[in-house]
């Protein structure tokens, strides 16, 4: 499931990362409109996002394994660690901010 996600998001930041260099890294000309530089502005904002999602997961991944790596220490099988992920993960998502 998280390797899922990791690929959609390295796959979104791909393809941002060609759109940036086809738009000039963003950079609106000299003749452009407001809608232009709005456009651009959004892009340039969803890229930043896309970068700060990846860096999560990839803070996720390095605890997701720390984690993984002390329950089957502690004896759990694929079944158990798999369940204490799903649960883990179901609790963090329902838990309000």
């Amino acid at each position: 499931m998280l390797g899922e996600m990791r690929q959609e998001h390295e796959a979104v930041g791909e393809m941002l990362a060609q759109l940036c260099r086809a738009a000039a890294d963003y950079v609106a000309p000299p003749w452009a409109g407001n809608s232009y530089r709005s456009l651009m502005k959004e892009l340039e904002g969803r890229e930043a996002e896309i970068d700060s999602i990846v860096l999560a997961d990839e803070v996720t991944r390095r605890e997701t394994t720390s984690a993984d790596r002390r329950a089957r220490a502690a004896g759990l099988d694929d079944e158990s660690v798999e369940a204490l992920f799903v649960t883990t993960f179901r609790t963090s998502v329902e838990e309000p901010a």
